[in-house]
């Protein structure tokens, strides 16, 4: 869900742009890299991308994928390696450029958490623009490696915390989704209890999001409301810190973490630091830095859809599901979050651990690992599979929570078969991925009759796939670069809160600079037809079957990450 990228090269050019033209800003702190992408303010097109790759330009970090992963589940990344790069990152950038930025915001991988100390902060506030970030608050964090959304060390804590309001589903209706391993707010209740001297000296815990907004405008910022969302610790009905919850989680926290803010405020200018070191022109403008996932929302031009009737799909290691909508349904499965692009308005997510690797997975078994021939297998196979039904779990899954692994599959009967057809098999796999997105999108009060879908990820390029994904929602499927959707939804984002900064109140999101869409597949109607809500039934029924042979034989404790 969130994970990291980064692009090919170390630096990208799309366009020029004039010379004296105004910019905008996005800056992408992800797991893997951190990115500038520069857009023109006029038109939204990008002017100048770069990238550090944390790997191969900080190796004295000793990351591997910017991680650095531990023993039981335990997965964290250095902070000062992200000062680091983004100190580098800032200062080889032409100043030329920098000057003309009028607003800059950020991205950065959601549900990672900074603990900073007393010093810390107080160093932040009067850095030197001789030294980099890292001289400057060298010593300033009370733990120098800090959680990212790929630990998964905290089911005791998500236990506990669950506990403490109700369980899974009222979890859920409070902060729109359930206690998950990689969320902040177990996180934080991780930390308390087994490293207390840490806890004792945080005096402000940070959302990569916020410390990089934090560093930008030279004091402790607030948290902005999108990217709250994925901390189990906020309302997500109210955007305002749940006390219940704080007091479940750590001792003291409520004073640790500062205030929430909507994603469209603007904090101020950028820090005279910044100023001084990187060229920013003084007036520069610091909206908050999100989410990733707010992020790409914008940049794909998700955000863009004021029908609120697209949904987006990402087809890569792991199989996600986005949606904007009004009438949010949170529930044990998925998540509801706070939208960026305006009030009363929330998005929701699906995410599925087990995407690219079960296809491969199948393609391996039934077409020698060639993807030619697993495209082929899947298209000689009739829309709706012959009535069979299979699922393929590399990993535990998560929508829905099922702790066991394996290949399970039932005939047109709804009798269990030990294997299908090779094509069946490779049609059962896509076709169970996109019905299951149709059935739990409803739950979660998105749109199950879509006017188009956006695909991302490495999938999107398979028309096979895309064509059944096109089939099993009754939608067009198109497809736009978004290698860089993360930062380009920072950029735009930084020209929407500068607007709402001019006019003194919110106004629309409406720039998306993703015009020019591939169109890589169109529902077949005879195909759509073989998606009844009948077919929609026996799926969520096979799938609860599989959750309930999980409850009575479990293979292993699963831990929600």
């Amino acid at each position: 869900m969130a994970a990291g990228r980064g692009l090919d090269e170390a630096s990208s050019h799309a366009n020029t742009g004039g010379a004296s033209t105004a910019l905008l800003l996005g800056i992408d702190l992800s797991t893997q890299s951190v990115t500038v992408v520069f857009l023109d303010a006029g038109t939204n097109r990008i002017v100048h991308i770069d990238t550090l790759n944390f790997d191969r330009e900080l190796p004295q970090f000793g990351t591997s994928a910017g991680l650095h992963v531990g023993k039981n589940g335990k997965v964290t990344s250095p902070v000062q390696m992200w000062l680091v790069g983004l100190d580098r990152i800032l200062r080889r950038q032409e100043r030329t450029l920098m000057g003309r930025v009028k607003a800059v915001s950020g991205s950065a991988q959601q549900h990672g958490s900074i603990f900073w100390t007393a010093d810390g902060l107080a160093a932040l506030r009067c850095m030197a623009p001789a030294d980099s970030f890292s001289s400057n608050l060298y010593g300033g964090f009370a733990l120098e490696d800090c959680p990212t959304w790929a630990d998964s060390s905290t089911q005791m804590e998500c236990d506990a915390i669950e506990s403490a309001t109700g369980g899974p589903g009222a979890m859920a209706a409070l902060t729109g989704s359930r206690a998950y391993c990689r969320f902040t707010g177990p996180q934080i209740a991780r930390v308390a209890r087994t490293e207390p001297l840490v806890w004792k000296h945080t005096a402000r815990v940070s959302l990569v999001s916020s410390f990089l907004t934090s560093l930008l405008v030279g004091h402790p910022a607030p948290v902005d409301a999108s990217d709250a969302s994925g901390m189990n610790l906020m309302n997500v009905r109210t955007s305002e810190w749940c006390e219940e919850l704080l007091e479940a989680t750590a001792p003291g926290l409520a004073a640790r973490l500062g205030t929430i803010v909507n994603p469209w405020e603007s904090l101020g200018p950028i820090s005279p630091y910044c100023a001084a070191r990187f060229g920013f022109v003084t007036d520069c403008l610091v909206i908050p830095a999100s989410g990733d996932n707010s992020c790409s929302v914008v940049g794909t031009g998700l955000a863009c859809d004021q029908t609120a009737s697209t949904l987006m799909v990402s087809l890569g290691t792991s199989d996600t599901l986005v949606g904007l909508t009004r009438s949010p349904r949170p529930g044990p499965e998925g998540h509801v979050m706070v939208s960026p692009r305006g009030p009363d308005e929330w998005f929701a997510m699906l995410c599925y651990k087990n995407g690219a690797l079960a296809r491969e997975a199948v393609r391996d078994r039934v077409a020698g690992g060639c993807w030619k021939k697993f495209d082929d297998l899947v298209a000689s196979a009739p829309p709706g599979n012959d009535g069979n039904l299979a699922m393929t779990l590399v990993m535990e899954e998560i929508v829905p929570v099922l702790p066991i692994r394996g290949s399970f599959r039932v005939d047109a009967q709804d009798e269990p078969v030990a294997a299908l057809s090779e094509a069946h098999e490779a049609r059962a796999v896509v076709e169970a991925r996109f019905l299951s997105m149709r059935v739990h999108a409803g739950n979660l009060g998105l749109p199950t009759a879509p006017s188009r879908i956006i695909a991302t990820g490495g999938g999107s390029m398979s028309t096979s796939l895309t064509q059944v994904l096109a089939d099993v929602f009754n939608a067009p499927v198109l497809v736009a670069d978004s290698s860089e959707a993360a930062a380009v939804g920072a950029a735009l984002r930084a020209g929407h809160g500068l607007k709402c900064k001019k006019q003194a109140r919110w106004v629309e999101l409406l720039a998306s600079p993703l015009k020019d869409f591939k169109v890589m597949a169109t529902p077949n109607a005879q195909a759509a037809a073989a998606y009844p809500a009948t077919l929609l039934k026996r799926f969520a029924a096979f799938e609860r079957g599989l959750v309930a042979k999980a409850q009575k034989h479990p293979q292993a404790q699963q831990s929600r990450e």
